[in-house]
């Protein structure tokens, strides 16, 4: 049996309506993944049925007896991979066919590359193409303009993340870092981001390599992403769940000035403007 070079880590929940199409734009790319990790996070629809008809060696399946919810079932489907590199895939976009090709190539420019995250293009629930993307709330990050190749820091992201974890291929030694640290409170691709900034550089690709789709039912639609980057409006507990990542991240891969990152973190607008509405009324 070969090594497994490329993994690619999905978590599905009732995603019987876009799976198939998804699966079929990663199996055809024209350069080959070597696994594809499916946890389901047990769907009371056909989304295994469905991917079972698939009949491919490369996928391989996995269901919770009981609902674990995003971040958790995130989390295993990436500790099951084996690849040296992973690409974190949601259940209802559809990957362009060179995708693969062009990320990992990106990603062996340099060894200090620990991630390359891409651009994207919208579609609606019915795979047209959206193109009045002023109507929709986009983090500022994707609005403006960039050059092909950006480099991502840790003080930048410490504000929050401004990539869709969709995009992304991950190294080995992300990965290994982000299953140490096991943190459930932090969305997974938040995670991999910075951990991979402070090991060594994020590399933002500005190219359109997946389609990605726009339904009602997105488990993390374009409001949704943009809220998980937020802090949730109640008074931050005696050690605020940012805060205590960082120090578990630290444990991992010795950060300096760890607690600079902190502080950039929690100097944000909306978290400011959650203390103060938390003052004013007591809750």
């Amino acid at each position: 049996m070969h090594d497994i070079k490329i993994s690619v880590a999905m978590a599905t929940y009732n995603g019987e309506k876009y799976i198939y199409q998804q699966l079929e734009s990663i199996l055809n790319q024209s350069m080959a993944v070597d696994e594809i990790i499916v946890v389901d996070d047990n769907s009371s629809d056909k989304t295994i049925e469905i991917i079972e008809k698939l009949n491919c060696s490369r996928i391989h399946i996995y269901k919770n007896e009981e609902n674990l919810g995003y971040i958790k079932n995130f989390y295993k489907a990436i500790s099951l991979t084996q690849g040296k590199y992973v690409f974190l895939a949601d259940q209802d976009d559809i990957w362009e066919k060179e995708k693969v090709k062009l990320t990992f190539a990106e990603l062996q420019n340099s060894a200090k590359n620990m991630v390359i995250c891409t651009n994207f293009s919208l579609i609606d629930q019915n795979g047209s193409p959206i193109t009045d993307i002023e109507h929709y709330q986009v983090n500022g990050f994707i609005l403006q303009r960039h050059k092909e190749i950006e480099t991502l820091t840790l003080s930048r992201l410490a504000f929050g993340n401004v990539v869709q974890g969709c995009t992304y291929c991950v190294k080995r030694d992300v990965i290994d870092a982000y299953l140490k640290i096991h943190n459930t409170e932090v969305i997974h691709d938040y995670q991999l981001m910075l951990i991979a900034a402070a090991m060594g550089r994020v590399e933002y690709l500005n190219k359109p390599l997946i389609r990605y789709r726009l339904h009602g039912n997105n488990a993390v639609g374009f409001e949704r992403k943009k809220h998980r980057l937020e802090i949730p409006e109640k008074r931050p507990s005696k050690e605020p769940y940012m805060a205590r990542f960082f120090r578990q991240m630290n444990k991992i891969i010795n950060v300096p000035n760890i607690n600079y990152y902190v502080i950039l973190y929690y100097l944000r607008i909306p978290y400011l403007i959650s203390i103060v509405k938390n003052i004013i009324t007591g809750g």
